[in-house]
């Protein structure tokens, strides 16, 4: 509603903006003895070009007029030739005028790329899903490096099995295992904008990740593991970038595995969805169950692990389905979000 009443009220302003600069650059093209009495360059080209983007720019919506306009304009007056600027004949025409223009200009390209970003945001994910997706990932974030920097010095338990001993080593699936958080970053978009107009069904989504995260968290604090990573032989690429991840990736925070954890939310935030093509659904379920995969054979995780962020996942999200606990979770966010358009309101106010 602020967005609509300033574009309302710019584009008044601009309208009544157009009709003059329309009117002053009519009588500057009408009089043939417009050029500089020094080289005598005609400026014909210009002031027709001013003419013909005020005519067209003013049947643009305000969205687009606020930016186009106001800064086509500035650049087409201010380029011309500073000789002409000094001559008394057109500097008495020119300069009323760009003054007019100046100005509106700055405000309305300011508040116009404004509502132009918004818009183009709008078109990849719901705005009011912003704050929480980025506060999950913050979330995420603290509780798993927050967690491997305070229990690096604990004593961590290993759960090896005989069947974690018998999957062998193949480097290759650290593709997967990197690629999927391209993976995730594409799905957690795709499920708000699924949700674009099923905010219920969104926080729900959010709760359940939230609270699997702090699950973790708890299992992370209260039970840490470990386990023994193989020597990765080899010079090719996969061996390397095998040996970077042992490298910047501690063997710690094991269960439940967060990578499958997270991949197999991403299924579940569009399963059963048909607003997403049923390809697509099955593409990500075979490629969840391909990280779990990976996180085996990369020895990054063992069976168990796998097994528990798989169940954490889908226990959490039946039981969001099923309770209202999400509604504090909207509560939060709503107001976090009502925050900040009311300072953004706040900001825009000083226009008078």
């Amino acid at each position: 509603q602020n967005d609509r009443h300033n574009c309302a009220k710019l584009d008044n302003h601009q309208k009544h903006l157009g009709k003059i600069i329309i009117t002053e650059c009519q009588k500057l093209i009408d009089q043939n003895h417009m050029s500089c009495a020094a080289d005598r360059e005609p400026l014909g080209n210009s002031l027709h070009d001013s003419q013909y983007y005020c005519n067209k720019h003013i049947k643009y919506s305000h969205f687009l007029f606020s930016f186009h306009f106001s800064f086509k304009t500035t650049v087409i007056v201010s380029q011309i030739p500073t000789q002409h600027k000094t001559s008394r004949n057109i500097s008495l025409q020119i300069y009323p005028l760009y003054s007019k223009i100046e100005t509106y200009a700055i405000y309305a390209t300011k508040n116009g790329l404004e509502i132009l970003m918004k818009k183009q945001i709008a078109k990849i994910l719901p705005l009011y899903t912003i704050v929480p997706l980025i506060s999950a990932f913050t979330l995420n974030t603290l509780i798993y490096s927050g967690s491997m920097s305070i229990c690096k010095n604990w004593h961590h338990y290993d759960f090896t099995s005989s069947l974690d001993r018998m999957v062998p080593v193949i480097p290759e699936w650290v593709y997967i295992y990197l690629g999927c958080y391209l993976f995730w970053i594409i799905n957690y978009i795709l499920v708000a904008r699924v949700h674009k107009d099923d905010p219920d069904g969104f926080y729900r989504y959010i709760t359940t990740d939230m609270m699997s995260r702090i699950v973790c968290g708890l299992f992370f604090f209260g039970l840490p593991t470990t386990n023994m990573r193989p020597a990765i032989v080899g010079s090719g690429l996969a061996e390397h970038l095998l040996r970077w991840v042992y490298s910047i990736d501690q063997p710690a925070n094991l269960f439940p595995s967060i990578h499958c954890l997270v991949s197999w939310m991403c299924f579940i935030g569009i399963r059963g969805n048909k607003r997403v093509p049923r390809w697509y659904r099955i593409f990500s379920c075979i490629f969840a169950l391909l990280v779990v995969v990976s996180t085996q054979v990369t020895k990054q995780h063992y069976l168990i692990d796998a097994i528990g962020g798989i169940l954490l996942a889908e226990v959490l999200y039946a039981w969001n389905k099923r309770s209202n606990a999400y509604l504090y979770v909207k509560g939060f966010f709503e107001r976090v979000n009502a925050s900040l358009r009311s300072l953004s309101r706040k900001k825009k106010g000083g226009y008078a």
